[in-house]
């Protein structure tokens, strides 16, 4: 039996057995708990209609669908318009929008087929909508496979719209064990690195009280802004929703225990500062701030992460994630990681004339991107 949740009275009241239902689930993620959505919901949900599906077996909740429904039509090449449903967390807003990597339908172990289905299922006969898109959702976990499968049966349309690497490390019994296996490069650059900050009376720190949580976030505002602004560019902390999100989501996370906000100081100031999650024996690396010392040797990026995943090792945990890589590659967090996952973007849309006609627009954009890729490098070949 799947139930629809509208309203946010009965949000709020689903907080217990979200929270039980998530750790009974295969892919549990902090993106996926109730106090990411509540709080995503609490700062963007005014562009979006609630809609979250419970899956129940014998009066008991297996399985939850976290959606919700944008307010306005997506509009296709200005022309065509789409009712779109999006995963709480995702989607495009207004504002400069949270990026919620690992979100997923909550399905407990063993229910996967059944709850799959019968959202499907619920979605295709129940709700009014043209496309569905799901965004960040794992390759390893089952919904791909089972949403493929059951697309086909009620005839509809998935396609897979982006595929994006997650870089992170799986981490050994030892931070020893960890080092001899990177590069020697980066070896280098982490002993060298700690033995000249050590000369400068550097030092790491792991907040541990709550009262230190705003000064610690500030701190992470300010520095991040510092280097993004110097290279001309707003930084995340220039939107006041970006911003608003996270300050009333870290006391929760930090109750839970689920946040690692950590930071570097030289001469008594912080230089340096990592918002990491600590949740499902993995830790997330979510966001950074910090000024580039003038000694080329302390890189304090490099330096803060390699801090953090030595506390991670010695804590037990299993993974230490970069979270999906940017437009421009791998970048700096390829240098860390000896594993990847996929996250794909998943779009299921009802089969229509104003679907083929959104098929055959965007096949004719895509072939146009491709014919002026070649064209280009066609031209710098003869230069």
């Amino acid at each position: 039996m799947v139930i629809e949740i509208r309203q946010y009275s009965e949000l709020l009241s689903l907080r217990d057995e979200w929270e039980r239902l998530i750790l009974n689930s295969c892919n549990p993620s902090i993106t996926q708990s109730w106090e990411w959505m509540k709080t995503w919901w609490d700062v963007y949900g005014e562009e979006r209609k609630l809609l979250v599906l419970c899956g129940y077996k014998d009066g008991k909740l297996v399985g939850i669908a976290p959606l919700s429904v944008g307010r306005k039509r997506t509009y296709y090449f200005n022309y065509l318009k789409y009712k779109t449903i999006w995963f709480l967390g995702s989607g495009k807003t207004k504002a400069r929008g949270v990026v919620s990597d690992y979100l997923n339908f909550i399905v407990e172990k063993g229910n996967e087929k059944r709850c799959i289905k019968g959202f499907l299922e619920y979605l295709s006969n129940h709700i009014g909508w043209d496309e569905i898109i799901l965004e960040n959702i794992s390759t390893e976990s089952a919904p791909p496979v089972l949403l493929q499968r059951f697309a086909q049966e009620y005839g509809l349309k998935l396609s897979i719209v982006s595929r994006t690497p997650s870089i992170l490390i799986k981490l050994p019994d030892s931070w020893d064990e960890y080092i001899k296996s990177i590069s020697s490069s980066l070896r280098y650059k982490i002993k060298r690195g700690r033995n000249e900050f050590g000369k400068l009376k550097g030092t790491y720190h792991l907040v541990k009280k709550e009262s230190e949580l705003p000064k610690t976030f500030a701190d992470l505002g300010r520095l991040h802004q510092h280097r993004w602004n110097s290279k001309g560019k707003a930084g995340a902390f220039s939107s006041h929703e970006w911003k608003t999100f996270h300050q009333r989501l870290i006391p929760m996370l930090f109750d839970k225990g689920w946040l690692k906000l950590s930071f570097l100081k030289l001469n008594g100031q912080t230089v340096a500062v990592n918002y990491n999650f600590a949740f499902n024996k993995r830790i997330h690396f979510f966001q950074s701030g910090l000024i580039p010392h003038k000694n080329k040797h302390v890189r304090l990026g490099l330096l803060l992460h390699s801090y953090c995943i030595e506390e991670a090792i010695n804590e037990g945990y299993e993974e230490y994630d970069f979270l999906q890589t940017g437009a421009s590659g791998p970048g700096y967090k390829g240098m860390w990681g000896n594993c990847s996952r996929d996250l794909l973007t998943i779009r299921i849309a009802r089969k229509s004339a104003k679907e083929k006609l959104y098929s055959l627009l965007n096949h004719g954009l895509m072939c146009g991107r491709n014919l002026k890729a070649r064209i280009q490098i066609n031209t710098q070949g003869e230069i």
